[in-house]
């Protein structure tokens, strides 16, 4: 007859696995979500640019210089780790590709601040359509024109806001544009409706101005109180 003296019990830790598993199902899930966003936008991108070309090959030019545009918005925030991006480095990435080496022809100001990944997104696609009228027919189409960019916060109704300004000037005369194209409804319905935000675009004879107004709430990683 076997006499058992004693029992061995050994326990293991399991909760670092537990968290690792845990954080692996959590980074799949956002990646998920993001890409599903970042298909969203194309998809949308690719409808308007098409409806507003006028052929293949305009499509094609259009198309390629928007998703330029969204790519400068993401590397900005892959390099991030996704949790967001200084405003001011937003403007720069859109704007740099159409000033080349003449760094005076963009001016920028306003106080530190880190945008969410869905403000990056959207403010950088108005920022690349601003930046584009601006290379073609506006200040960055001739030496001596520049571009301003500002932001500041300011008390609302409610809660605290902020509001950024485009302002173009030394440029061509402006002339509001004959018809509506993806540029403006990125810039006055794309950009209000996902971030809950006022926009106006003012053609005025000196140049484009256009200001963008919301909550800090809305755009901001840690919002100004």
């Amino acid at each position: 007859m076997n006499v058992i003296d004693g029992v061995v019990m050994t326990f293991v830790d399991i909760s670092e696995r537990k968290q690792q598993a845990d954080h692996v199902v959590f980074i799949m899930r956002e990646t998920s979500h993001r890409n599903n966003n970042l298909l969203a936008i194309i998809q949308a991108m690719a409808q308007q640019t098409g409806r507003h070309s006028s052929n293949y090959r305009d499509f094609t030019a259009r198309f390629n210089e928007r998703l330029q545009g969204l790519a400068a918005s993401n590397q900005l925030l892959v390099r991030q780790d996704w949790k967001g991006t200084p405003l001011d480095d937003l403007v720069r990435a859109q704007v740099k590709p159409f000033i080349e080496s003449d760094l005076n022809s963009l001016e920028v100001g306003g106080p530190a601040v880190m945008l969410t990944p869905a403000a990056v997104q959207s403010i950088g696609l108005a920022l690349h359509e601003l930046a584009t009228n601006a290379s073609k027919y506006g200040a960055l189409s001739n030496p001596g024109g520049k571009v301003e960019v500002r932001w500041e916060f300011y008390d609302g109704k409610s809660e605290r806001c902020i509001r950024l300004t485009w302002r173009k000037c030394g440029g061509p005369p402006v002339v509001p544009p004959g018809r509506r194209g993806f540029g403006s409804t990125v810039l006055e319905q794309m950009t209000r409706q996902t971030l809950s935000a006022e926009t106006k675009a003012e053609y005025l004879s000196e140049g484009v101005v256009w200001t963008f107004a919301c909550p800090t709430s809305r755009v901001l990683e840690k919002p100004e109180r």
